[in-house]
């Protein structure tokens, strides 16, 4: 490369391997690990020793980064940047083969469904059979152009590479040939993306993990159900690891309160929650603080969207924020700064979420947060635990929805003054008999059915510091 010397990732590359202490996220140490296997270039030195922060993430993000992807977003985007590296060239035939190329994707984005969400590729395979084998012969085609021009320029020359990737990657996904993956469907409004991902990478990380004689840290506040790392360690193919609890540094049992409102319909109810939303919002007037309510799905969300529609009278004025109206930082900054607002979130708003002060002291959430087992990914799981003998709802199902509890419920402290309620306003809490271990994993704070004492606790909080002196 003629500007291999004042190139930034070849100088950031350099940086790192003259490093004592590196930062990365979790991609690029994947990444980082797979190329030292395979003896490619390594991006990063050698460490004595690896820590990885929020490291229950890694398992899925594994799942993901060693399977195989292909969006019809990169298609287009790789078509364009084709275009507009030949369009000098007046090449009729190569404007003509582009033109195809892009067709094809449209035609497979409208064969589709047209429900948002994962579907199994095996199920939607008869309707996407023809539009993937039109794609497939489009993309060739243009591929046999492309090589004709590779000498041209090495834009050219690497947009060739990227083609012959993508191709690669499509006839995997499209191949009917047994691999011990799930092959599905992840339809979003403006793009599709075929996926192709192992059952199980515990083996894979394994490999990775013992294949060097550095130390291996793994940290987060949700690995261990109670005092039990082994749904983390099976996953990551973990042996003879050492586990280690710590104790959170707030006063949880003083500042904290867990909520059980009796009297909730089931989660299937259609009515769930409405119902809900009535409990939790007379909450708003034993707090001048604010509220997060925490929803598992999108349906929910939309719901409580509709809700609030008709109920405007209901936040006694306060700021109303809906995940999907802004960016979230825009979202967490304005509920910061008013200090008193309703937000309702569902996914990315249960974890990684910091909101320090009385700006939050209610956080609802409205069902235990399991995965459906009718989502591709649980189901491959559940099927390969399943072939191994186990049980996928205890051994999976269970601690994985534990953990997601335990991560939404930690958006409420998050400073040693803080203070609050947590309102889980699902009825198998109590009704179930798994109920008792996502309230064991919430210790040591205190769970109660009693509306009084939620008034009791937030009366004295919000008349006197945590300290215990008073507040003027």
């Amino acid at each position: 490369c003629p500007v291999y010397q004042k190139c930034h990732v070849v100088k950031a590359r350099r940086a790192a391997q003259e490093a004592d202490l590196v930062v990365v996220n979790h991609h690029l140490l994947l990444a980082d690990l797979a190329m030292k296997e395979e003896g490619f270039i390594e991006f990063l030195p050698g460490a004595d020793a690896i820590i990885l922060d929020e490291a229950h993430q890694i398992p899925d993000l594994a799942a993901q980064f060693f399977g195989i992807s292909l969006g019809s977003r990169e298609l287009e985007r790789l078509i364009d940047e084709i275009r507009g590296a030949t369009i000098a060239l007046k090449d009729a035939a190569m404007q003509r083969r582009l033109d195809n190329a892009a067709t094809a994707v449209r035609v497979l984005r409208a064969e589709s469904p047209r429900e948002e969400g994962r579907h199994e590729l095996s199920s939607v395979m008869e309707q996407l059979h023809t539009p993937m084998t039109s794609l497939y012969a489009a993309l060739k085609e243009l591929l046999d152009g492309v090589a004709t021009l590779r000498d041209a320029s090495a834009e050219i020359d690497k947009l060739y590479e990227q083609l012959f990737s993508a191709i690669e990657r499509l006839s995997h996904l499209a191949s009917e040939d047994s691999w011990d993956g799930l092959r599905w469907l992840d339809v979003n409004p403006r793009s599709i993306r075929l996926n192709l991902t192992p059952l199980d990478v515990a083996d894979t990380l394994s490999g990775l993990i013992n294949n060097g004689h550095q130390a291996w840290i793994f940290t987060s506040a949700t690995l261990a159900v109670g005092e039990d790392f082994g749904h983390f360690t099976e996953r990551m193919g973990l042996t003879g690891a050492t586990g280690l609890t710590f104790p959170s540094p707030y006063a949880l049992e003083q500042n904290g309160l867990i909520w059980l409102p009796p009297g909730l319909p089931q989660p299937s109810d259609r009515e769930h929650t409405e119902v809900m939303l009535e409990r939790v919002v007379p909450l708003l007037e034993l707090t001048e603080g604010g509220m997060f309510c925490l929803f598992t799905s999108h349906r929910a969300l939309n719901a409580a969207r509709r809700w609030f529609k008709t109920h405007k009278k209901r936040l006694k004025g306060r700021p109303l924020l809906i995940q999907g109206d802004a960016p979230r930082d825009d979202l967490l900054r304005r509920f910061r700064d008013y200090g008193n607002a309703v937000l309702l979130g569902t996914g990315s708003f249960w974890e990684g979420v910091d909101v320090r002060g009385q700006a939050l002291t209610i956080v609802a959430i409205d069902k235990l947060p399991f995965t459906s087992p009718a989502d591709p990914l649980m189901m491959a799981r559940l099927e390969y635990i399943r072939r191994q003998g186990g049980n996928g709802f205890t051994g999976h199902q269970l601690p994985l929805a534990v953990l997601a509890l335990k991560q939404g419920a930690g958006r409420l402290l998050r400073d040693e003054a803080d203070y609050g309620v947590v309102v889980l306003c699902d009825p198998r809490i109590g009704s179930k008999s798994y109920g008792s271990v996502f309230l064991k994993s919430l210790v040591p704070m205190q769970s109660t059915e009693s509306m009084e004492d939620v008034r009791t606790f937030l009366q004295r909080h919000e008349t006197t510091g945590t300290s215990g002196r008073r507040v003027v």
